[in-house]
């Protein structure tokens, strides 16, 4: 009941202001909720305790942009949940540190731009690069993208 009441809301909403924004603020470890605000037609999905600034800022870059943004959490949750779906070998869990050193070598980012985004040090990037190499059995950060561009 509650998605058709939310469903008639945003139906009801972009019909009165077809060039109105939908933003949602939610819970941003829930990847589903993300996905069910994005077919719903919000270009916009942050978690519940980002800043009104940080949320203005956002909107403003929506627009500008024509884009959709999530709130980088969700995208944290969402790899993770991909990766956790393809199943290590080893059987062996990601940590947060981990699905976020991914992130960034599927970006291109050097072990310097990886800990800056990441806030660790260098020798924590390589330290988990090691480990993530063995976890997936690649042999450098070139296989590790590959192996995990699917995702």
């Amino acid at each position: 009941q509650v998605d058709q009441h939310a469903d008639l809301w945003v139906h009801s909403l972009s019909a009165a202001y077809a060039r109105a924004l939908l933003a949602v603020l939610g819970d941003p470890s829930r990847v589903d909720l993300a996905d069910l605000w994005a077919r719903r037609g919000s270009r916009l999905y942050l978690g519940s305790d980002a800043s009104l600034e940080y949320l203005l800022v956002c909107m403003r870059a929506v627009q500008e942009l024509g884009c959709v943004m999530t709130d980088g959490r969700v995208q944290e949750a969402a790899l993770a949940e991909q990766l956790a779906a393809v199943g290590l070998t080893t059987g062996a869990r990601l940590s947060d540190t981990d699905v976020g050193i991914i992130r960034c070598i599927r970006q291109g980012l050097s072990t310097r731009e990886t800990a800056i985004e990441l806030g660790v040090s260098g020798r924590t990037v390589e330290s988990h690069l090691t480990r993530l190499y063995e976890k997936f059995g690649a042999k450098n950060r070139v296989e590790l993208a590959n192996l995990t561009r699917h995702i």
